[in-house]
C-alpha cells in the first residue's frame, strides 16, 4: 500500500510550500482565502497517506479524523475565494449556509457514523466508507460547484475586464474544472473501487493556478505590501483606467519625482501584453519621463534667465525712466505757471497757447518713451506662450539693446551695426530669441569692461547676414576672448568664468533655445582679439507657420 503514498505527498508538500509563500506575501482577503485553500488541498492529500497504512493506529485515526475535517472546507473556502476574485462577495448568496453545514458535517465525523461509518478495503488499499449522511454533503459540493462556474463565465464576459484580466480568468475556469476533477476520488466511499487518483487533478491545477501567478500576476500575489492609503490609491486608479478604457499604466519617473503616467489601451490584435512588449513600454515610459523633465527644465531655465537677466536690467531702469519723468516735469510745471498767470491776468491768451502747445506735445513723446521702457521690461518678463512668427533680426536686437542701454552707457560700449538694406525675416519666437541675445550682449558688455588698463576701445559689433534658407546674426566684442581650456566648456551647464557671481546657465540656455528653433550657435574667440558668436536660424516660410513649440 505504500507504492503510490508518495505522490499524494509530493503534491502535499507542493501545496504546503505555495499556501506558505502567499501567507508571506498576501494583502488582501482574497490572497488569504487562496492560502487556506492550499493548505486544505495539502490536508486533503496527506488523508490518503495515512489511510493507505497497513495497520492504523490510534494516532493514525485521529489524524484520519482531523484532516477530514479540514477536507469539508475546501468547497466554502473555494466558494468564497471566488466571490472574492469575481468581485461578487456583496452578494454571496448561500455563503453563509456552506460554511455552516460544513461544519456540521465536520462536527459529525467525530460523533456517530453518520457522516464516515468504517472503511472500505480494495486491491489497490483502503478507502473511508461513506455514512448515510454523506450524500448530502456530496449535493452541497455539486451545487458549489456549479455556482463557482456561473460566477466565473459571467465575470469573463464582462465588458470593463481588461485583456490580461480576462487571459487570468481563463486560466483559473480551466484551473478550477481540473481541480474538481479530484472529486472522482468520492467514489470510493460509495463501494466503488476507483483508484484515488485526485493527486493527478490537483498537481495539474497547481501548475495552472502558479503559472497565472507568475506569468499573469495572479491576484498581484508577488506584488509589493502597500498600506491602506496606498490601496485606496491604486483601487482609485484601476477605477479611472477602466473608465477610459485602459489596460496597463507606466509611471512617468525622473530624479524620484512621479511626472505622470503612460496609458495603454489593448492591442488591436486582442493579445495580451508579453514580457518583452512590457520591457520595450517600460524603456519607452523611461525616455518618456527624461524628455519631460528635459523640457520642463528648459523652461525653468528661460525663467530662471529671464529673472537673472532682469536684476541687471533693473538696475538701470531707475536711472532710464528718470530722463523721461524729467522732462515730463519740468514743462508741466511751466505750463502750471502760465496757466495761473493768465488766470491772474498777467498774461494773454495768445501768448500763452502756442507755449503751453508745444509742452504739451513733448509732455506726450516723454510719456511714451516712459511707457515704452515699461512694456519692454513687462514683455521681456512675461513668460507667455511659445509661437513661432516671422522676426525681423534687426528688431530683436533693438529690443535686446534697449533693455540694456543703461549698461551699455555705464561702459562706455560703442555700438557697430553691419546689416544689409534688406533682410528676410526669420522663423522664430521673438521673446525667446530676445533672451538669447540680451543673454549675448551682456555678456559681451561685461568682458570687455575687463580690459581697464588696457586701454582697448570697447566696440559691439552687431550683424546679420544672409545664406541660402539661413540668416547668420553675429555679436561680436573686443574683449579679451576666451582662455583655450575654457572653449570645449561653453555651452555646459552650470560652467561659469564668473565665479560666484554666475549662474552658469546663460549659454547653456541660449544654446538650447536655438537649438529648438532649428538652428545652430558657434563661437569664435581669441585670446586679446575679442569674441564673436554666430547664431545660425532659418528663414521664415509661409507652409512652416502652422507649427506651434511648447
Amino acid at each position: 500500500m505504500y507504492s503510490w503514498a508518495w505522490l499524494y505527498g509530493i503534491i502535499a508538500a507542493l501545496y504546503v510550500a505555495l499556501g506558505v509563500w502567499v501567507f508571506i506575501h498576501q494583502k488582501t482577503q482574497a490572497h488569504r482565502l487562496y492560502g487556506f485553500l492550499c493548505l486544505l488541498t495539502a490536508a486533503w492529500q496527506m488523508t490518503w497517506i495515512f489511510v493507505s497504512r497497513p495497520a492504523l493506529s490510534t494516532l493514525d485515526y485521529l489524524a484520519i479524523n482531523y484532516l477530514h475535517s479540514l477536507i469539508l472546507f475546501v468547497p466554502p473556502v473555494f466558494y468564497h475565494f471566488i466571490l472574492e476574485f469575481t468581485g461578487e462577495i456583496k452578494r454571496p448568496m448561500g455563503l453563509k449556509l456552506v460554511y455552516g453545514i460544513s461544519i456540521f458535517f465536520a462536527l459529525l465525523i467525530w460523533f456517530g457514523h453518520l457522516f464516515f461509518a468504517g472503511f472500505y478495503t480494495y486491491s489497490w488499499g483502503r478507502s473511508l466508507k461513506a455514512g448515510p449522511l454523506h450524500p448530502v454533503f456530496s449535493l452541497v459540493v455539486a451545487f458549489v460547484v456549479a455556482r463557482m462556474f456561473y460566477l466565473l463565465a459571467r465575470y469573463r464576459q464582462t465588458k470593463n475586464v481588461d485583456e490580461l484580466k480576462r487571459r487570468e480568468t481563463q486560466l483559473v475556469i480551466a484551473a478550477t474544472v481540473i481541480y474538481c476533477g479530484g472529486a472522482f476520488d468520492l467514489l470510493s466511499n460509495y463501494g466503488i473501487a476507483m483508484y484515488p487518483i485526485s493527486f493527478i487533478f490537483c498537481g495539474i491545477a497547481l501548475a495552472l493556478f502558479s503559472y497565472a501567478i507568475f506569468r499573469y500576476e495572479f491576484l498581484a500575489i508577488g506584488m509589493v505590501r502597500e498600506n491602506e492609503v496606498d490601496r485606496q490609491r491604486r483601487m482609485a486608479a484601476s477605477e479611472e483606467m477602466q473608465r477610459l478604457g485602459m489596460t496597463a499604466a507606466f509611471p512617468l519617473v525622473s530624479q524620484g519625482e512621479l511626472l505622470g503616467f503612460l496609458l495603454l489601451g489593448e492591442k488591436m490584435s486582442e493579445e495580451v501584453y508579453s514580457k518583452e512588449d512590457l520591457l520595450l513600454l517600460r524603456i519607452v515610459a523611461n525616455q518618456a519621463a527624461l524628455a519631460y523633465q528635459r523640457i520642463r527644465f528648459l523652461a525653468m531655465a528661460v525663467h530662471g534667465a529671464r529673472t537673472e537677466m532682469l536684476g541687471e536690467i533693473a538696475g538701470g531702469f531707475a536711472h532710464e525712466i528718470k530722463t523721461p519723468l524729467a522732462n515730463i516735469s519740468l514743462p508741466a510745471e511751466l505750463s502750471l505757471m502760465d496757466l495761473i498767470d493768465l488766470e491772474k491776468g498777467k498774461r494773454r491768451v495768445e501768448d500763452v497757447l502756442p507755449e503751453l502747445k508745444v509742452r504739451l506735445k513733448d509732455i506726450m513723446n516723454q510719456a511714451f518713451k516712459a511707457s515704452e521702457k515699461i512694456e519692454a521690461i513687462r514683455q521681456f518678463s512675461k513668460p507667455g506662450q511659445v509661437r513661432l512668427e516671422p522676426v525681423e533680426l534687426i528688431k530683436i536686437f533693438q529690443n535686446s539693446l534697449g533693455l540694456l542701454d543703461h549698461l551699455l552707457k555705464k561702459h562706455h560700449v560703442r555700438i557697430i551695426t553691419q546689416f544689409p538694406a534688406a533682410m528676410t525675416p526669420i522663423r522664430g519666437d521673438p521673446k525667446q530669441l530676445e533672451i538669447v541675445f540680451v543673454n549675448l550682449i551682456k555678456n559681451a558688455v561685461e568682458a570687455m569692461a575687463q580690459n581697464v588698463s588696457s586701454g582697448l576701445a570697447r566696440e559691439l559689433v552687431l550683424g546679420g547676414r544672409e545664406e541660402a534658407d539661413w540668416v547668420i546674426a553675429t555679436v561680436k566684442d573686443s574683449g579679451p576672448g576666451i582662455k583655450r581650456a575654457d572653449f570645449g566648456h561653453l555651452f555646459e551647464a552650470y560652467f561659469t568664468t564668473k565665479g560666484s557671481e554666475g549662474t552658469g546657465m546663460g549659454l547653456f540656455l541660449s544654446h538650447q533655445v536655438i537649438k529648438a528653433h532649428g538652428g545652430a550657435i558657434d563661437c569664435r574667440s581669441e585670446e586679446g582679439r575679442g569674441t564673436e558668436f554666430l547664431i545660425r536660424l532659418p528663414k521664415y516660410a509661409e507652409e512652416n507657420m502652422g507649427v506651434k513649440a511648447a
